[in-house]
């Protein structure tokens, strides 16, 4: 995995486990988990978690459905000129996701996300 990818405040997978990066450099990331436990990895040892309906959900998302198409969104504050931020499924896309809001932009991974989420509202969105 590339270090450039990731930033504190992700959320990953750490063999069986999920949490977040708390601290991050070149070869290994220190990863905080929901038991309050903290460990460190090497890059190689983490994975990004998939991105499923249900995480949506979790970090406060909308679900709607438009004919054959999902989507969520949730609103922001201040709100975003395109309006709330909305994150599009359409029915033949399983795993894959699309950001909607004049940019075209495809993600898989909650990571992902986070970081496009934060780039866009200077928030951190975050797992209730």
């Amino acid at each position: 995995m590339n270090a450039k990818e990731f930033r504190i405040g992700n959320y990953v997978q750490a063999g069986k486990l999920k949490g977040v990066i708390v601290s991050i450099n070149n070869s290994s990331a220190k990863i905080m988990f929901g038991h309050g436990g903290s460990s460190s990895y090497g890059l190689k040892d983490f994975q990004p978690v998939p991105l499923t309906d249900d995480i949506f959900l979790r970090f406060g998302f909308r679900g709607l459905s438009v004919g054959d198409d999902y989507y969520f969104n949730i609103k922001t504050e201040p709100q975003m000129s395109c309006g709330e931020f909305e994150v599009w499924k359409g029915s033949r896309s399983e795993n894959e996701y699309n950001f909607r809001g004049g940019i075209n932009c495809k993600f898989k991974y909650v990571h992902q996300l986070q970081n496009i989420y934060f780039v866009l509202t200077q928030k951190e969105l975050e797992i209730k």
